[in-house]
């Protein structure tokens, strides 16, 4: 015959072991909740040409009669239009033309462009000058990039970018006739 003891000393580990099975069975989920996750992503890298600026075409204001008085003559960088003010009557036969500058950079590359303001234009074998204030453009190619509503560049919308330059050239009373020529810079900086 058993002994009481021994009666509840197997009943408590019964009772034990129940409560430790039930005890595991409502732990165990929330144990596999606290173990440590890991999960993969991928890594990727597209390695592309650097974006490259070149002059395509130059600035020519083109071939100019005038009787002496001088004036100015502006051609318009966005629509290449041209408007004279003064005795200045262009010659149709060699017509003004806008610089273009090609960029190739990626699409959605957003860059800031500058350039001078102004260029002389010294006459071929003397030293007389004329000074034209240059003026700068895009085309399509291009549209004005913004943060928070504010103009910070231009951005690319297809793989060639075109910079277009234009300006007023400044032509004096008595202006001596010749070719003149002259260098400018435009520069882009990506952002």
């Amino acid at each position: 015959m058993r002994d009481i003891t021994s009666v509840q000393r197997t009943v408590s580990k019964q009772w034990l072991t129940g409560i430790a099975l039930l005890a595991s069975s409502l732990v165990g989920p929330l144990a596999g909740a606290a173990q440590a996750q890991s999960a993969s992503a991928g890594a990727t890298a597209e390695v592309v040409p650097p974006a490259t600026l070149y002059k395509d075409t130059d600035l020519d204001f083109g071939m100019i009669a005038t009787a002496g008085a001088g004036g100015s003559l502006t051609l318009n960088a966005t629509s290449g239009a041209v408007t004279t003010t003064g005795d200045l009557a262009p010659v149709a036969s060699h017509p003004a033309s806008r610089a273009l500058f090609i960029a190739n950079a990626p699409v959605g590359a957003v860059m800031v462009y500058s350039g001078d303001s102004t260029v002389t234009l010294t006459r071929n074998g003397g030293t007389e000058t004329m000074t034209a204030l240059l003026s700068y453009g895009t085309d399509s190619s291009l549209v004005t990039a913004t943060v928070l509503g504010l103009p910070i560049g231009v951005k690319a919308m297809q793989p060639e970018q075109h910079f277009l330059v234009g300006g007023t050239l400044l032509v004096g009373a008595g202006q001596a006739q010749g070719l003149y020529e002259g260098q400018f810079t435009l520069s882009i900086t990506f952002l």
